[in-house]
């Protein structure tokens, strides 16, 4: 797992995201899986306050698969 960069007005700031790395069979690939979570930006502009929830996709984990060819 690694730090996605932090983002300020977002909750929560910093996002946990795997990565992958090599399959222990050569003729795999390595694809992350993806789950959707909500966060909050809050406005970072003084004059005008208001949030939004977003929905954001976070690599959870990795599996390995079958190369296309």
């Amino acid at each position: 797992m690694t730090d996605s960069d932090p983002v300020d007005g977002r909750k929560p700031k910093v996002i946990q995201q795997a990565v992958c790395g090599k399959c222990i069979q050569e003729d795999m690939i390595s694809k992350p899986i993806y789950v959707q979570i909500s966060v909050v930006y809050e406005s970072q502009n003084p004059n005008v306050q208001g949030c939004c929830r977003c929905n954001m996709d976070v690599a959870v984990g990795c599996t390995c698969v079958n190369k296309q060819h």
